[in-house]
């Protein structure tokens, strides 16, 4: 019984998850948000140089080009923030759902090698000596 543990412990470090392996579409989200970014950022400078009166004014509907372009890009990347957290949330779950079958299927088989297989054994064995003993008595 001693090994159980070091046993358990070798099997659940033996799972291997690929959990440093990054898709190809969270690269692309990766870049739109970068993209974001530096348009939000692109479109402040370009509002406040326009407010300064450095370049012409030009408006789509009343409001500056600048302001459009910082508040699409902060917009837009607060949409996606919030739909990658959704994103996230579900294959962290079921993420979760597939380790917690792996080590359990883990646990299980050393549990059965270990604890459970011995034990019939001994039961087994105890109960073939019952056996004996009682046939011995009976002929007696």
């Amino acid at each position: 019984m001693p090994r159980v543990g070091d046993d358990l412990d070798s099997a659940l470090a033996a799972q291997h998850f690929d959990t440093a392996r990054v898709g190809p579409g969270w690269r692309l989200v990766q870049a739109l948000q970068l993209l974001l970014l530096v348009g939000a950022i692109g479109g402040g400078a370009w509002w406040a140089a326009e407010a300064g009166g450095q370049t012409s004014a030009t408006s789509l509907w009343g409001f500056p080009y600048g302001m459009w372009v910082l508040v699409v890009g902060i917009g837009a990347g607060l949409v996606l923030a919030l739909a990658m957290v959704w994103i996230v949330r579900l294959r962290a779950s079921s993420f979760a759902a597939a380790c917690g079958d792996s080590f359990a299927e883990a646990v299980e088989s050393v549990v059965l090698s270990r604890v459970i297989e011995p034990i019939d054994k001994l039961v087994s064995t105890y109960r073939r000596s019952r056996e004996l003993l009682l046939s011995v008595l009976d002929q007696a």
